[in-house]
């Protein structure tokens, strides 16, 4: 479980920055101004795995490419997690929440 977040800006085409109205012009641009991730504190690596199963860390690797896994806890549900990389993205970006217009999880 990973949450990413990214601050968009956005520009008009003609270059002109108003806010007469929310409408975008259809040709308008947008650029990642910031971005910021999450990750529960719980790690499973694959060696963890082989303690309890019959494989190992190089089977594991060669077949998946996985390394390690994730595992949230109650408090470490995508919500939360996405909220802190939200928080991360602004802080990278230098933009302050009130400037922003719309909010993009994915």
């Amino acid at each position: 479980m990973v949450s990413h977040a990214r601050v968009l800006t956005a520009e008009p085409a003609n270059g002109r920055v108003g806010r007469s109205s929310h409408r975008m012009h259809p040709m308008a641009r947008f650029a990642v101004a910031g971005w910021g991730t999450a990750l529960p504190e719980r790690r499973v690596t694959n060696h963890d795995l082989a303690q309890h199963l019959d494989t190992n860390d190089d089977w594991i690797r060669s077949r998946t490419g996985i390394r390690e896994r994730r595992i949230g806890n109650t408090e470490e549900s995508t919500a939360p997690l996405a909220v802190l990389a939200a928080k991360r993205a602004l802080d990278a970006s230098g933009i302050s929440p009130a400037e922003l217009d719309a909010v993009l999880v994915a």
